[in-house]
């Protein structure tokens, strides 16, 4: 709903959204768009000089003020992670034009018949830190009470079980065997970004 008022409001930046409508639109131009759409989302009242700057300021911001634990949920995407988003939304946008697209160049990979969309194709935080992140669960770690998952993030070596190799978070786990555990216990985050589907069709129907 904040996106909608915000395009309603704003000129400017509903003239940005018209961009995905556009056909052979650049990667680049599409991510400079929804940069500055996401500033104006999160109000960046001190016009940062990019995205990533924004979301450092408002992260450091939090932590003072915090008395517990910031949630990531609270900060904008990472680049990586907004550049797929943005591809994912301009191959749908394209899709109800009748303008057909290969699914597999603008957000998804196929693993055999099935469509999962890539979150991001860089870590989610430098190796030194994610090595920090570890979990002490006696199961699978399928549910979101493992450190790890609850992370984003898969078991590693440094957890004191597992051992990042015989969990269902472990790297060898593929997206073709989904975790429906995940949604099962006191789970508050969107299965939306879980979601694989089956065809093209499947797709356009389902976003």
């Amino acid at each position: 709903m904040k996106l909608v008022k915000l395009l309603l409001q704003n000129d400017s930046i509903r003239a940005l959204a018209l961009k995905f409508y556009e056909p052979d639109c650049l990667e680049d131009e599409l991510l400079q768009c929804a940069e500055t759409i996401t500033l104006a989302l999160y109000k960046d009242k001190e016009q940062s000089s990019s995205r990533g700057t924004f979301r450092y300021n408002l992260f450091s911001t939090n932590l003072a003020k915090a008395k517990k634990e910031t949630p990531l949920e609270c900060l904008p995407p990472t680049s990586p992670a907004l550049l797929q988003h943005c591809k994912r939304v301009y191959y749908q946008i394209q899709v109800w034009l009748q303008h057909r697209l290969d699914p597999c160049l603008w957000g998804w990979t196929r693993q055999g018949n099935i469509l999962i969309p890539i979150m991001s194709e860089a870590d989610p935080a430098p190796k030194e830190l994610l090595q920090k992140v570890s979990c002490g669960c006696q199961g699978p770690c399928k549910s979101k009470r493992c450190n790890c998952r609850k992370a984003g993030l898969k078991c590693n070596p440094a957890c004191k079980v597992c051992r990042g190799k015989s969990c269902n978070n472990s790297k060898r786990w593929t997206a073709t065997e989904p975790d429906n555990e995940d949604l099962t216990e006191d789970d508050e985050t969107s299965s939306s970004s879980h979601d694989a589907t089956t065809d093209d069709e499947e797709i356009n129907e389902g976003l």
